[in-house]
């Protein structure tokens, strides 16, 4: 499962690549560094409350958004979920 640091990282990306920028690109839009961002989208780093508003004004959307899991994730998960607990009331814990 990703860490929410990770989901933020594939968002930031997914929205950096939809609106066509390189991490130079991002970073100069945002005041950040290019490292800083190349690590930020590999889940690397926690962003302060700052940085986190300057990415969604960047990118126009609300706030919250940069943290929505993907379906795909939410699916493997609830699929995970679900085996485990189909193997607890098996198991009869």
């Amino acid at each position: 499962m990703k860490t929410e640091s990770q989901v933020l990282g594939s968002n930031v990306r997914r929205h950096r690549k939809a609106a066509g920028w390189t991490q130079e690109q991002l970073a100069i839009h945002t005041s950040l560094s290019s490292d800083y961002i190349s690590r930020l989208e590999l889940g690397k780093e926690n962003p302060s409350l700052d940085v986190l508003v300057r990415l969604s004004r960047c990118y126009g959307v609300a706030l919250p958004e940069l943290f929505r899991v993907s379906d795909s994730v939410r699916d493997a998960c609830n699929s995970v979920g679900a085996k485990t607990v189909q193997k607890t009331i098996k198991n009869g814990v």
